[in-house]
């Protein structure tokens, strides 16, 4: 009997931890990838890259999706990031290798990126990050509300209910099964059309530091 237990108690342990371990690899693949994958004003083709080799590691993406953010209300329709990658000025003296210009704000007619949540038991849902190939110039994983704030927002400003309210009022996501996406097509992978980020995350906008699982909540 006492053998029987400790065995379901090794197994439990060893699928909690499975289970647990995949944005750990993701972030591993994110630090590897972050200098591969990315080729300016391409974070569609990007993502998908990175989402590809994620699929042909076999890392667990059954809690990710890609997200295609617009912003219809913004700069003259565009969406404004604002750590974007070598958005900003030339770097001086002018290094041998990439990056070429400091992380600074850029404007896009849209924008893609990973959102992958981890799964600690099947009743349990836990930390949630965002893995974004055109966000600062060195790999950073952020969870989704600290990622929206530091992206979507001019610095100084994030981090408030009332603030995300003024400068995030008229995002829209939609929102598409990661594993699907690369292997049948984003028409087959289609979660949730284009609807507006504060229907799907209310409490980002209501709450200092909300619970970012409750986004994978509306879908």
């Amino acid at each position: 009997m006492k053998s029987t237990f400790l065995f379901a108690f090794s197994l439990l342990a060893f699928i909690s931890s499975a289970q647990a371990a995949d944005l750990r690899a993701l972030n591993s693949l994110f630090q590897e990838r972050f200098h591969q994958d990315w080729i300016e004003n391409r974070c569609g083709e990007n993502t998908a890259r990175f989402v590809s080799a994620a699929h042909q590691r076999r890392i667990d993406l059954s809690e990710a999706v890609i997200i295609g953010a617009e912003d219809f209300m913004g700069y003259f329709g565009l969406i404004s990031g604002y750590v974007a990658r070598e958005g900003g000025p030339m770097i001086r003296p002018e290094p041998k290798q990439a990056p070429f210009r400091q992380a600074g704000r850029n404007n896009w007619h849209f924008h893609v990126f990973l959102v992958a949540m981890e799964t600690v038991h099947p009743a349990t849902r836990g930390q949630v990050a965002v893995y974004d190939l055109s966000f600062r110039n060195e790999p950073t994983v952020l969870s989704l509300s600290r990622y929206l704030d530091q992206m979507y927002m001019p610095e100084g400003t994030f981090g408030d209910p009332n603030t995300r309210s003024k400068h995030l009022k008229s995002f829209q996501f939609a929102i598409y099964d990661a594993r699907t996406y690369v292997t049948q097509g984003q028409g087959k992978a289609r979660l949730k059309d284009k609807t507006y980020l504060r229907d799907l995350f209310p409490s980002y906008y209501r709450q200092q530091s909300p619970v970012d699982s409750e986004f994978f909540g509306a879908f």
